[in-house]
């Protein structure tokens, strides 16, 4: 790009070469670029996405979200991430969810209805039920236990 920016007297076609040279280098150089073979474009769908529900996990996530990123076929997509992940969508999903939330309750001094509401449990009374599920105690149990911040 400096080469560009100070060699403006050439002529159009040879600045247009030095540009295809330099988008060509960050192409080369970006850390998303993948090579998509086998395996590997199986890889990248999965981390896709992980990437989606890490960044949406307070939000509505369907399976169909999920296949949408990445776009794929639903039920080509579920056996694709069970496959590789070892469990469905949905299960890495409340998986993802319980452990931000053990987080926040280790951590914050938030009540266990908003932690529930921010990792995507408008019900505390399912979210419970699905905490006790994953950790063998309820969540004001688990956290009596386990916070970090203790209330001064």
């Amino acid at each position: 790009m400096f080469y560009i920016a100070s060699h403006q007297e050439q002529s159009p076609l040879h600045l247009i070469g030095h540009l295809c040279l330099f988008l060509d280098g960050l192409i080369q150089s970006s850390s998303t670029r993948r090579e998509l073979h086998g395996g590997q474009l199986r890889d990248f769908y999965i981390q896709e996405a992980i990437t989606y529900m890490e960044h949406n996990y307070p939000r509505e996530i369907t399976i169909e979200d999920l296949a949408g990123v990445c776009k794929l076929n639903r039920s080509y997509f579920s056996k694709l991430f069970r496959d590789s992940m070892g469990c469905p969508p949905q299960e890495f999903l409340i998986r993802l969810r319980m452990s931000k939330a053990a987080e926040l309750m280790q951590c914050t001094a938030n009540s266990i209805g908003d932690i529930a509401f921010m990792c995507g449990y408008p019900n505390q009374l399912h979210f419970s039920r699905a905490f006790k599920k994953r950790y063998g105690l309820s969540p004001r149990e688990w956290r009596a236990e386990n916070q970090i911040l203790k209330k001064q």
